[in-house]
Parts: C-alpha cells; sequence; structure tokens
C-alpha cells in the first residue's frame, strides 16, 4: 500500500494508530520533549521506526537496532519515504551483555530473544547476532543522546553491555519499556525487576514511570512488588534522567 500522512507531518507506512496520530500519546509527548535537548537519538528495537521519524524529523540523528527482517523492511522504508537517509543508520542485530549469536523468537512487534515471551512457539524462531552497546560505540564521539528502548524482556542484558553510556559524564535520557506483569512465560512478575531499576539507582537516575504524568518510583514500590508478586506500578514504560539535573529537564518536559 502507499504510505499515509500522519499527524506529526511524516508519512508512515505500517501502524494504522501511528496513521491517526493515537499511538502512544504518553510516550510520544515526553520522547519529542526530550528531543531538543540531545545530539543523537539511539533507538534500541526500533520496529517499524515511529520514534526514528519523530526523531528524524526534528532534526536528530538517529542510529536504530531492529534484528526482525520485516520490521526492517518497513522502517528502511519510512525513512526512504521521508528522504531521512543521510541521517539515518541501521544496525540489523541485538543488543545485549556480549557478543554472541542466540535465537530470537517470534516476529513484528513481539520479537524477543527470551524463549516463551508472549507465548511465541519454538517453530517461530531464527538467528541473530547479539553485540553490545559498549563495542559498537566506543570509537564514536562522545554526545548527549536519547535511548529509547523495546525490546521485549530483553532489557537488563542490554544494559549490562551498556556500562559506559549508564555512567557517562554526559547527561543521556533513557526510556524503556519494562514489562512488569505482561508476557514472561514462568514468572508473573518480571524476574528482572529490581536489578533493571538498580542499574539505574546506582549510577544516580532518578526513576520516573510515563502515564498522564510523569511520576516518581521509588525502590520501596519494586522491592514491594516483586516481594508480593502484584504490580504495584501499573505502567510498562519508564523514564531515566540523571539526578544532576532532572528537575530541571522535568520543568522542560512539563512546559
Amino acid at each position: 500500500s502507499n504510505p499515509r500522512k500522519t499527524p506529526y507531518d511524516f508519512e508512515f507506512f505500517g501502524n494504522r494508530h501511528v496513521i491517526s496520530g493515537t499511538f502512544e500519546p504518553n510516550e510520544t509527548r515526553v520522547f519529542k520533549s526530550l528531543l531538543p535537548l540531545v545530539d543523537e537519538v539511539v533507538n534500541v528495537g526500533a520496529n517499524m521506526g515511529y520514534y526514528c521519524c519523530h526523531a528524524l524529523s526534528a532534526g536528530k540523528p538517529v542510529i536504530a537496532f531492529e534484528p526482525d527482517q520485516l520490521n526492517c523492511r518497513y522502517l528502511l522504508a519510512n525513512i526512504q519515504v521521508n528522504g531521512w537517509e543521510e541521517h539515518f543508520e541501521l544496525f540489523p542485530f541485538c543488543l545485549g551483555d556480549r557478543k554472541k549469536i542466540a535465537t530470537i523468537y517470534g516476529h513484528g512487534t513481539g520479537t524477543s530473544l527470551l524463549k516463551g515471551w508472549a507465548r511465541a512457539p519454538e517453530s517461530l524462531s531464527n538467528l541473530t547476532f547479539v553485540h553490545t552497546a559498549d563495542k559498537v560505540f566506543e570509537k564514536r564521539d562522545s554526545r548527549r543522546r536519547l535511548f529509547m528502548v523495546d525490546i521485549e524482556g530483553a532489557e537488563y542484558s542490554f544494559l549490562k553491555g551498556a556500562k559506559s553510556f549508564i555512567d557517562s559524564s554526559e547527561s543521556n535520557y533513557w526510556i524503556l519499556e519494562i514489562n512488569i506483569s505482561n508476557h514472561f512465560p514462568d514468572s508473573k512478575i518480571n524476574p528482572k525487576l529490581l536489578e533493571i531499576i538498580d542499574i539505574f539507582l546506582n549510577a544516580k537516575y532518578d526513576v520516573l514511570a510515563i502515564k498522564e504524568t510523569l511520576v516518581p518510583i521509588s525502590r520501596e514500590i519494586v522491592v514491594s512488588t516483586v516481594a508480593e508478586q502484584k504490580d504495584k506500578i501499573k505502567t510498562h514504560n519508564f523514564l531515566f534522567l540523571p539526578s544532576c539535573n532532572s528537575e530541571e529537564i522535568l520543568y522542560k518536559i512539563n512546559a
């Protein structure tokens, strides 16, 4: 089919909610408000390129990681139809904690490195390469980056391989989809939830849930969620801001 014009003034192949302007409204608002504050966007699990398009339309270069071949086809078509090739890079593999070849399960928006994720059958699997963010970026210039991460349950592994960015003196900003109680094959609650939150807390980040407003998340409510195996946070999208300037950034987001 032909691409459709979105309310955001770019053309798009794919998701009808993107075409109508109703896709992830809270996350979109936060993402767009952070774009003027960064030099570059890194979209890990870029899918069909929705957030890539927002960043590129705002004049921000994008580095995207997307292992699913069908997603890549749509993603590249969306970049091409808008004429943004010059400011876009695509790496068609996963990011994790070490270099390896791994099995990836499912397809499309549910593609995951986790066996059994969202009940994807083992017959619906393929091989993919896994690299680390630290190694991919080690020879690139230091820049202030916004990381947009949606990788279906593999967040902890990715963050272990992105230590240089989390500990960087540059103020990097992070939006992560972290499922708490959905899709895990052997657990009611994300078994890595506390470890993920602690990675950022130990690096002096503030943690906020992305809802209609940004809601601060304490370690205590995460501990309680894990201990009681009951979701007390009620969202799967989170914003992580360096504590040293989070108040200033929140003011700009809410302006």
